[in-house]
């Protein structure tokens, strides 16, 4: 099962965690969240306990956000900027 809410998997037996195809952790939800790793930084995402996220992991999910972003849009982001900015300068005249 690969759940889009670790509460889902919060009482299961053994969770495995993956990171680019690699099993990076492996155990109870109880055991990942005393590993302070990868697993326990989503879990703190999920509960919104979003400040004790290490910078590392703040910075690496902001730049595949930016990524994404760019790959799913492009640089339409700018034209919307655009012309957001003239609608919103015209409706003031």
């Amino acid at each position: 099962m690969i759940p889009h809410r670790l509460s889902t998997v919060r009482d299961v037996d053994r969770i495995l965690v993956v990171d680019d195809g690699q099993i990076v952790e492996e155990g109870s939800h109880d055991e990942l969240l005393e590993r302070d790793g990868a697993y326990a930084d989503v879990w703190r995402v999920q509960v919104g306990d979003v400040d004790a996220l290490p910078g590392e992991f703040v910075s690496e999910a902001a730049a595949v956000m930016r990524d994404d972003w760019q790959i799913r849009y492009g640089s339409r982001r700018s034209r919307w900027s655009s012309s957001a900015a003239t609608t919103a300068s015209s409706s003031i005249r």
